[in-house]
């Protein structure tokens, strides 16, 4: 099943990945390309369909097709497609959403047509489920900017005395951002967003990881993990790479009830064609030959079944109790994987455990520092206005006080309506917002200021974990990702001003 999200006019912004599988054309095509799939609706059905989604366009109801679709290798692929029509509050036609079930090797009947709606609603609940846990993160991260940034002006306050309160202050300011870290791996899923690839040691992976699992598996189970004398650099997202080795360690936990051993190594392996070519023999078709980092999660546990192996990495598929599985772990897990460009294999015997292994292309670049970022250059703050505009009382108090400390003059606005009042009657250099507020959000109030003063210098801030996603058109020249530290803060505002 494909499932998608478009605009009235077929301009896709998210699709699900299964679509690359059935019809063979990249995601970024359907992401990028106006209206992309319609130019491969079958010649005999392509008026019949774009007359019926102009017609529920024009009528802002919910519809089914059955329809073809010409495959990038030249099939003719039969759908099945029930489309979902979101109104503004005009009534008229604002987004939709969809799902696409091949049907070419069967006719879709009452139980399959009942699948169809279930799979959809579904969807539909997951991706209500995201939004909410979008919300919560926004809130959570909020506060724990006010955390680590009121924690950093104490630290600073201190000076070189009282080294006991230092040492308190510190350790604040660690679990503020283990806890900021949590909250990105938790949402990873829900984010559907672009990720944000670096270069990284994939053995620095696994040490963080190590350190998270000891906290989530139980004592009864062994964790050992092994890695590389030598870096094995590899660009990926450090959040969804720490994400898929958690996920795959919570699987091999649930498949050890009474206890085991979980082992995570890592290696480098060179894949010649021959080998590709026996790995995609036994159904891994994204193997491919090429030097790769590889890194494994072993268990001990009860294994996997040759009925249940080819269904795994299948959406919402899962072989626990109700309400003990969401069948979304492995699903995730593929996916980032793949939009890492790499690929997964399984060994498994019932009995005798099961062993995952992802294999990510070496990077030819060096890695750059990884685990905690490295930290900002020395701010020398300022005599310059800036323009603050912040809903989040704790938040807009707190980067008043950094931002004043560094000695600029900060204009507060807790609403962007406040905001454009204080514009029309104060001087200002730097407008600094948010994204998501009451009345506009930042981009159209970054978009209103410019326009009254052409080259204003403007600096985003989200708690939304896709904040910058957000602003669509409105693309930022700088993003502040909440939480931040203060010192973060201090620099990139010099910097902007300073470009």
């Amino acid at each position: 099943m494909i499932v998608w999200e478009a605009d009235p006019e077929f301009n896709f912004s998210f699709v699900s990945r299964r679509a690359e599988d059935i019809l063979g054309f990249p995601i970024e095509r359907w992401l990028s390309e106006p209206a992309f799939i319609t130019q491969y609706f079958h010649p005999d059905d392509r008026e019949r369909v774009l007359a019926a989604d102009q017609e529920a366009m024009a009528k802002a109801e919910d519809y089914e097709l059955e329809y073809r679709v010409l495959a990038a290798d030249g099939r003719t692929v039969w759908f099945r497609e029930i489309v979902r029509v979101e109104t503004d509050e005009l009534g008229k036609a604002a987004r939709l959403r969809g799902a696409m079930v091949d049907v070419t090797a069967q006719k879709l009947g009452e139980e399959a047509r009942a699948a169809l709606a279930e799979q959809l609603r579904q969807a539909q609940k997951m991706e209500a489920v995201g939004r909410l846990a979008g919300g919560i993160a926004h809130d959570f991260n909020n506060l724990l900017t006010a955390i680590l940034g009121y924690s950093s002006l104490a630290v600073g306050h201190l000076g070189d005395t009282n080294a006991a309160v230092r040492t308190d202050l510190a350790q604040i300011q660690t679990a503020s951002e283990q806890a900021a870290a949590l909250t990105q791996q938790l949402l990873a899923f829900s984010r559907q967003q672009v990720m944000s690839p670096k270069v990284l040691d994939l053995n620095d992976v696994v040490f963080v990881v190590e350190k998270l699992l000891r906290r989530l598996i139980g004592e009864d189970i062994e964790v050992a993990t092994s890695t590389t004398a030598e870096p094995l650099p590899v660009e990926a997202d450090p959040a969804a790479l720490e994400q898929v080795l958690i996920n795959l360690a919570i699987n091999a936990r649930d498949a050890m009830p009474d206890g085991g051993r979980l082992t995570i190594s890592s290696s480098y392996r060179e894949l010649h064609e021959t080998a590709a070519a026996a790995l995609q023999d036994a159904a891994f078709q994204d193997a491919r030959a090429g030097s790769f980092a590889v890194v494994s999660v072993a268990d001990t546990g009860h294994g996997i079944d040759d009925e249940t192996m080819p269904n795994i990495f299948e959406p919402f598929f899962t072989t626990k109790d109700v309400g003990k599985g969401t069948g979304l772990g492995l699903a995730t897990v593929y996916g980032s994987v793949r939009q890492s460009g790499g690929f997964i294999t399984v060994e498994s015997e019932l009995g005798r455990g099961a062993a995952f292994s992802v294999y990510l292309p070496l990077s030819g670049r060096g890695t750059g520092p990884t685990g905690e970022a490295a930290s900002p250059s020395e701010s020398t703050g300022g005599n310059e206005t800036i323009l603050l505009v912040e809903d989040a009382d704790v938040v807009r108090e707190l980067t008043s006080k950094a931002l004043e400390l560094e000695g600029y003059t900060v204009l507060a606005a807790a609403t962007p309506g406040d905001a454009l009042a204080l514009a029309e009657r104060e001087d200002y250099d730097l407008l600094l917002t948010d994204v998501v507020m009451p009345q506009m959000r930042g981009g159209e109030l970054a978009r209103r200021l410019s326009a009254q003063r052409p080259g204003l210098k403007v600096l985003f801030m989200s708690g939304y974990l896709d904040g910058e996603a957000l602003l669509g058109e409105e693309a930022p020249s700088a993003f502040l990702q909440k939480p931040f530290k203060v010192s973060e803060l201090a620099a990139t505002v010099r910097e902007l001003l300073d470009s």
